[in-house]
């Protein structure tokens, strides 16, 4: 048998290989429904019907992603300030949203340097942050933000916002597969 197949390691590291592919597959198809379902649903969704559609959108990114919290922030008064608009939360985590209201974006300006740009923000470990990046540090852990991932909202006007995801129970290392289906799902 181990002439023909290899040794019990050479066939558990085949099995594994093959194990993490059926998953990394198993999730794109899963990623693939929630945006074919998102998309649909926006683009029939009557306006009295969007602050729902919204928060539904935000549950479903969640729970696909493993996260705590997901999010969105609005720009307002031409840029100025920013406000957390929408905000859904894992179970047996703190929502921020009343805290999050008309923060001027100058005390962020490391962050949105990145949005302005139209970068995405990945940290996976928010104790690690730059130095040029203190101010946000400092509200991240505030918060108990172990790992957080942003993206820029833009439309055809400019930068309007951005969606965020918190992890704060556990840190983690973002994908750029899922860093790219996230902002598939921003837009």
């Amino acid at each position: 048998v181990g002439k023909i197949f290899g040794s019990k390691d050479e066939i558990n590291s085949l099995a594994d290989q093959f194990n993490k592919m059926t998953a990394s597959l198993q999730q794109k198809k899963t990623y693939d429904e929630l945006t074919a379902y998102l998309a649909a649903k926006f683009m029939n969704v009557p306006i009295s019907e969007m602050n729902k559609a919204i928060q539904d959108a935000l549950l479903r990114m969640g729970e696909l992603f493993e996260v705590d919290r997901t999010y969105i922030f609005e720009f307002a008064n031409n840029g100025e300030t920013m406000n957390n608009t929408y905000e859904w939360c894992a179970e047996n985590i703190d929502p921020q949203i009343d805290n999050l209201q008309d923060l001027p974006t100058s005390i962020f300006p490391w962050w949105m340097t990145f949005l302005k740009r139209g970068e995405t923000i990945i940290i996976g470990h928010v104790a690690d942050m730059p130095s040029e990046a203190s101010a946000e540090h400092e509200i991240l852990a505030e918060q108990g933000i172990k790992s957080v991932l942003v993206m820029p909202m833009v439309t055809h006007f400019g930068l309007f916002g951005f969606l965020g995801f918190d992890s704060v129970v556990h840190e983690r290392n973002w994908t750029t597969e899922e860093s790219n289906l996230l902002t598939v799902l921003a837009g």
